[in-house]
């Protein structure tokens, strides 16, 4: 259970945003810069900055979402797999879009503790087979996040989601063995 206290909010497509602080506030102070080094980059808070990266997926805005990740940014798959840094994970999304490139995500609630986020919604899309993407591909499965957030910037994604439909639709198109 988190502790502090919470407010429920409505979002801008009437979904429910709970959000938390230790301190009873949202904490939208600035993070310290290095002495001599200015920044005009807006310093969004923690839920702010989630909703942004969410509406660079559906945009599938792969240099926007580089834009809003830490440098040493970790995603982590639902499978625990984690990929690290900015540009590496700027080319996976890339290579995801390509996969499939009609690829979204969907907030319902979202709970916002201190630096952490957890988004709860579902996620979808078409997986692309032999360059096709054909009506028996589509998927959707509810999905979760916790994204840690440092400095306005995203420094954890963190995806809970089953993807046996992903699985099962890789599989069956898979090419047979040449033999």
């Amino acid at each position: 259970m988190l502790n502090g206290c919470r407010r429920l909010k409505r979002g801008a497509g009437g979904q429910r945003v709970i959000v938390t602080s230790m301190r009873g506030r949202l904490d939208r102070r600035a993070p310290s810069l290095p002495v001599g080094v200015k920044s005009n980059r807006k310093i969004m808070n923690s839920v702010e900055t989630v909703l942004a990266f969410f509406e660079a997926i559906n945009r599938h805005d792969a240099d926007q979402l580089a834009e809003l990740m830490t440098e040493d940014h970790v995603f982590i798959d639902s499978l625990g797999r984690s990929q690290r840094g900015r540009e590496t994970m700027r080319a996976g999304w890339l290579g995801y879009f390509a996969l499939c490139p009609d690829y979204r995500v969907a907030h319902d609630d979202i709970v916002q503790g201190g630096d952490s986020v957890a988004v709860f919604g579902s996620a979808g899309g078409t997986i692309r087979v032999y360059g096709e993407l054909l009506p028996e591909n589509q998927w959707q499965t509810p999905a979760a996040w916790r994204i840690v957030v440092h400095g306005g910037l995203i420094q954890e994604f963190r995806v809970y989601a089953d993807n046996k439909p992903v699985y099962d639709i890789l599989a069956k198109s898979a090419k047979p063995n040449a033999q």
